[in-house]
């Protein structure tokens, strides 16, 4: 218990010093006890350090002081509780911790963020005037690429799969395929991109 103490009083102060991580306003009789919250994109961790086990309880308030979420640990010295906010509305939040010494809260500003999107970035442009296509992809995802060919009916007449997941330049022949003008869908798993060929 005093090695788990150890690391965790060394995460809280770790923490404190990391952008994402809040120390709120202490309230009535205070705790002794280190806490700290780390923020991200959709879950909260609260840090709790005390150098003597405790009964803890744990409510989440929001703006309006409304509970919306509470849970006791007993006979507790340290612990990181995760709790997902990727329900609630962005605004004003109140962690209040409370064990035997004391209650100590914690006021974090949440703002859901959105998943990043990478980029499909793509480039194509005709050999003379073969029906032959230099098609050059560039992806940021470092997921496995997919090219198809779609005809003026939106049919599919060909698929490949690019073992080169983040860049490559292919030349594709449509030359004696039927019902152009075509259509090129590249896709990273995540996006897709359309390229309209000219007729």
């Amino acid at each position: 218990m005093i090695r788990l103490t150890t690391i965790l009083m060394a995460m809280v102060f770790s923490f404190a010093a990391m952008a994402g991580v809040e120390n709120g306003p202490e309230k009535g009789n205070a705790s002794d006890a280190k806490v700290a919250v780390m923020k991200g994109r959709k879950l909260m961790k609260l840090v709790y350090v005390n150098d003597h086990q405790s009964k803890v309880k744990i409510a989440i308030i929001n703006e309006r002081g409304k509970r919306i979420n509470s849970k006791t640990l007993r006979n507790t010295s340290g612990f990181i509780l995760p709790f997902n906010f990727s329900e609630l509305n962005n605004g004003k939040y109140i962690i209040e911790i409370t064990d035997d010494e004391g209650t100590i809260i914690q006021e974090i500003d949440y703002t859901w963020m959105p998943p990043k999107k990478y980029e499909l970035k793509t480039s194509i442009y005709e050999i003379g005037d073969s029906e032959r296509y230099n098609l050059a992809v560039v992806s940021e995802n470092n997921k496995p690429l997919t090219v198809e060919i779609l005809n003026n009916q939106q049919d599919l007449i060909f698929k490949e799969r690019i073992k080169d997941y983040n860049a490559f330049s292919r030349i594709y022949n449509v030359s004696k395929a039927w019902n152009g003008p075509f259509t090129f869908r590249v896709s990273n798993g995540e996006m897709s991109k359309y390229i309209p060929l000219k007729d």
